[in-house]
């Protein structure tokens, strides 16, 4: 789930988790051409970071019935 509170989610498994996908679908949303997934890489440790702000909104634009969005 998406904890605004806590605004930075790293790693893929909690980012995909967070969506409500698997590690594999996020990571292919992140490389899609049109409005991709928004994570950013840290330089520093080489790991991948998203704010849920922007996970919520992008999941917001996204075409998926309300009942398959988690909650």
């Amino acid at each position: 789930m998406l904890d605004v509170r806590e605004n930075k989610v790293q790693g893929w498994r909690a980012i995909a988790e967070a969506i409500g996908v698997s590690m594999p679908t996020a990571q292919l949303y992140a490389k899609r051409t049109s409005d991709p997934l928004p994570v950013y890489w840290r330089r520093c440790g080489g790991y991948v970071v998203a704010h849920a702000t922007a996970l919520r909104d992008w999941l917001a634009r996204q075409d998926i019935p309300l009942d398959l969005k988690p909650k």
